[in-house]
């Protein structure tokens, strides 16, 4: 073989140019040889066989079958597989931002779950705790409030006993100095009012609680004669009633006929009394007078009443003023069960009915006897507060008193003794003056009275002593 031919001259560009294009065609089924040379003779560039000598021969770009063909060797091929790597570079931290801000977003999911439990649970604590605290005060409220009640039964039992010891000591002492009145010349009344539940079978009335209520009546002594009760007014009695010892006054209509009459008054037999009829059968009531032993003594008219709870408000107005005006100028005790609610009587607000009877006790000059210091009438239950629905009033007596004995007569109500005094009693012979020396009282009130007034019951007592 010969020397190699040399390319030299202006024509080297070119072949250059002219071998990149072959290089880079896309290889043709035997149309190509494998190896190609360039001859540069005189400055021209000439394509050879492949038997004749020639440069160096040049690789020729190779395809493999399933693989990409590489890229040439141009001038961009650089700058691609830089930006191949850019993009990959890219991509990757694309992958790993996204992974830092799925991680970022648990974390903050974690995070937020937590603190919403952590309220929540706190939220709950605080509703129960509070709830708790509200029960406990609550009950403690209430516990109070039984206390409170509780001491003023015993109170009022206290000063129920201490009254019952002093009417039993002037009792006595006046029965020394010849001073003790028979039954006649002052009698009492009690009153037992019956439950405020209903029956439809009369026999479960006034029947059931009979004995009951004789056995009460048995055991009730009043201190100034120690005798039973003269008259005994009740209630919703649903039956005849009889006692033994007494005689029975009821009236019936053909709403409240013999097998279920609402009203009974019971008077002693050693009185004597009649009834009156006042036709007024929408409201149950008996109207009884006592009659007295001597003419110049007064009768007692008592008017025993039942006005139910679905009553029509007005409805006693007619009765008390036909009552008042059947007494005249006698004495008058209206006493029952009116379910009716003013303040005068232990209710916080007054209702339609209550207001019409006060206002009628006014227009009638009634005089009220209930004491509004003492405990209620009524026992209340779960749904209902205790409640004073027992009035009585009285008209022309000068002595009444009122007194709730806080004994239930099988029944929620509890029984209300009313004594009154009905007459002048006899005269007593022989009997000591009291006379005040008004000189001598100022002698002593001068050295032995308070400087000052603290206690209105202390200078009263003071006063007492030294009349």
């Amino acid at each position: 073989m010969g020397a190699r031919p040399t390319v030299s001259g202006p024509n080297i560009s070119a072949a250059a140019v002219e071998l990149e294009r072959l290089n880079t065609r896309p290889a043709r089924k035997g149309t190509l040889p494998n190896n190609i040379c360039v001859k540069v003779s005189n400055g021209d560039a000439t394509s050879s066989d492949g038997n004749a000598p020639c440069a160096e021969p040049l690789p020729r770009k190779q395809t493999v079958k399933g693989q990409p063909e590489l890229a040439s060797a141009s001038p961009t091929a650089p700058t691609a597989a830089a930006a191949k790597r850019k993009a990959t570079t890219s991509a990757e931290t694309l992958r790993s931002e996204e992974d830092t801000t799925a991680r970022i977003i648990q974390t903050v999911n974690a995070s937020v779950a937590e603190a919403l439990r952590t309220t929540v649970h706190a939220t709950v604590a605080d509703a129960v705790r509070a709830a708790v605290i509200e029960s406990f005060a609550s009950v403690d409220s209430r516990l109070t409030n039984m206390e409170t009640r509780l001491a003023n039964m015993e109170t009022t039992v206290n000063n129920t006993v201490a009254g019952l010891e002093a009417l039993r000591t002037a009792s006595d002492t006046s029965f020394a100095h010849g001073q003790h009145n028979s039954r006649h010349t002052q009698p009492s009344v009690l009153s037992l009012f019956s439950p405020a539940q209903r029956t439809h079978n009369a026999l479960k009335g006034f029947r059931k609680k009979k004995d009951h209520l004789q056995l009460l009546v048995q055991e009730t002594r009043l201190p100034n004669n120690q005798t039973p009760p003269d008259v005994i007014a009740l209630q919703e009695t649903t039956a005849v009633v009889s006692l033994p010892g007494y005689i029975a006054y009821q009236q019936f209509t053909d709403q409240h006929n013999q097998e279920a009459p609402s009203t009974g008054t019971l008077v002693h037999k050693s009185l004597t009394a009649k009834q009156h009829d006042l036709e007024f059968p929408d409201i149950p009531h008996t109207v009884v007078e006592i009659l007295p032993r001597k003419r110049s003594h007064q009768p007692l008219f008592v008017l025993n009443v039942y006005c139910a709870p679905r009553a029509r408000a007005d409805d006693f107005h007619l009765l008390f003023g036909k009552t008042t005006s059947l007494a005249g100028g006698a004495q008058l005790l209206i006493l029952g069960d009116l379910n009716a609610r003013h303040p005068d009587w232990c209710y916080p607000q007054a209702n339609k009915r209550g207001k019409k009877l006060w206002q009628l006790s006014q227009d009638l000059r009634l005089t009220l006897l209930n004491d509004p210091q003492q405990s209620p009438t009524r026992i209340g239950n779960s749904v209902c507060r205790d409640t004073s629905p027992d009035v009585a009033y009285c008209k022309n007596i000068a002595q009444a008193r009122w007194e709730n004995t806080c004994q239930l007569g099988s029944s929620d109500h509890y029984i209300i003794a009313v004594q009154l005094q009905t007459s002048a009693g006899k005269k007593v012979a022989n009997a000591i003056a009291r006379i005040t020396e008004w000189p001598k009282f100022r002698e002593v009130r001068e050295s032995e009275a308070l400087d000052s007034i603290t206690s209105l019951k202390e200078w009263t007592t003071s006063l007492n002593d030294h009349v």
